[in-house]
């Protein structure tokens, strides 16, 4: 509605206006009626815009080798509420995954990826961590725990019974918690 009416004053004589908005309206009124702002080919050019979006995320998560991961390992680090662990136990925790994963050679390559997440909502016994695809749940990831479960399960495959809350795979199969 607001497009037409700017289109149709734009094809009428500025002398038509009151005094002031006629040098505001010469201005504007070419930007705004131009092809650029029509919304028949606006669309166009946000899709396009999308498409190249799109394709630049492609080519980044390849770079980074997301698209081969095998395991993703998230880790709770809400510093915010830390109600399963304490702020400096939470980020002890996080860097040392992050150095972990480092010094095995394992970041930005087709094996684990690590991911800090907010509250997972168990809010015990925390830190609380979950690798994916298995759905395997852990809990009090100090970093002690973190090597056990970084060299055994995310290198490895093999679940880390000791830190083990349960295992919930995402494709259906059966859940498994020790009791």
């Amino acid at each position: 509605m607001l497009f037409q009416f700017l289109r149709t004053k734009a094809s009428q004589p500025l002398t038509d206006m009151p005094h002031g908005r006629s040098r505001l309206f010469s201005r504007i009124a070419p930007i705004l009626c131009s092809d650029y702002f029509d919304p028949r080919y606006r669309s166009v050019t946000l899709s396009d815009d999308l498409t190249h979006e799109l394709h630049k995320a492609r080519q980044s998560a390849r770079k980074l080798g997301l698209t081969s991961i095998q395991r993703h390992i998230f880790l709770c680090c809400d510093t915010e509420e830390a109600a399963c662990a304490g702020r400096k136990e939470m980020k002890r925790s996080w860097d040392y995954l992050k150095e972990r994963v480092k010094e095995l050679g394992l970041d930005g390559c087709a094996h684990p990826w690590a991911t800090k997440t907010q509250c997972m909502k168990v809010c015990q016994g925390g830190p609380i961590a979950v690798v994916y695809p298995e759905g395997t749940w852990y809990g009090r990831c100090t970093p002690e725990a973190l090597r056990q479960i970084v060299d055994e399960h995310l290198v490895n495959g093999r679940i880390v019974e000791k830190y083990l809350l349960f295992v919930n795979p995402l494709d259906g199969s059966s859940t498994k918690a020790p009791r």
